[in-house]
């Protein structure tokens, strides 16, 4: 009997040790990161969460990015540029996007996600490009950061933002009607106005909503259209994207 009470009176230690552990395994697969980082690898174990904090500004530039079946990155408001050698991960940066896309608060969620988006109702994304169709040679434009042309790049931003530049204008219907019934090739979808997810996807109908959503408010918001509008093709690239790559765009509406 004494031996009984005795292994009775140490279960509970044995559970408090257990619970200690895993709680120091949840805080260690937690990594929070308050700035912009360069890393020559980013891995992310199932289970793990890696947080950049809110900024608008700030990004995550790595070599090398691999997010297992269950971990996560979470990127709220901030861009994301991977470079690579051989073959480029657009797609597989893509499903990501698309595993971690939610219109409502969902923790479940992994792959690449948006705490910040996932608040805001869905209305916002990580937008792909691959920058081997666009040159671009900084990213954030204006950060000085150097990127290359192989470079998947992910700007946070509206749906609907096609051109990237932080808003929903009618540049950004424009480039939508200049593709109507083309098949974009994959690192240019989002530029040529493919926004949604592919009809497969369990993301195409939640963000063709919030596309649809984000331009009906968009419209309220702008006003009545003048009567005779004329599109004018800009001389000069105002675009955030080369000219070169963005044949579709175009800067000024005019009577």
């Amino acid at each position: 009997m004494r031996s009984r009470h005795a292994r009775a009176r140490h279960l509970p230690r044995h559970r408090s040790v257990i619970a200690e552990l895993l709680e120091r395994r949840r805080l260690l697969a937690a990594t929070v990161y308050t700035d912009s980082q360069h890393l020559p690898t980013l891995h992310i174990p199932a289970a793990d969460t890696v947080t950049i904090n809110p900024h608008g500004d700030h990004f995550i530039h790595t070599d090398d990015l691999s997010i297992a079946a269950g971990g996560k990155l979470d990127l709220n408001d901030n861009d994301l540029i991977v470079t690579y050698t051989g073959s480029s991960p657009y797609t597989q940066i893509r499903d990501w996007v698309e595993s971690g896309y939610s219109a409502i608060p969902d923790a479940a969620k992994s792959g690449i996600t948006s705490t910040l988006g996932q608040n805001s109702n869905g209305a916002t994304v990580l937008a792909l490009f691959d920058n081997a169709s666009l040159g671009a040679t900084e990213w954030p434009l204006g950060s000085g950061n150097a990127v290359p042309d192989t470079a998947v790049i992910g700007k946070y931003t509206w749906i609907g933002d096609v051109n990237l530049d932080g808003k929903v204008t009618p540049d950004d219907y424009v480039a939508i009607d200049s593709n109507i019934n083309t098949t974009p090739e994959p690192g240019l979808a989002w530029l040529c106005g493919d926004l949604n997810a592919d009809p497969t996807s369990p993301t195409f109908y939640p963000l063709t909503v919030a596309l649809a959503a984000t331009w009906v408010i968009g419209g309220f918001a702008s006003g009545p259209l003048p009567s005779i509008v004329r599109i004018v093709p800009s001389p000069v690239n105002t675009s955030p994207v080369p000219a070169a790559a963005a044949p579709w765009y175009f800067s000024s509406v005019s009577m």
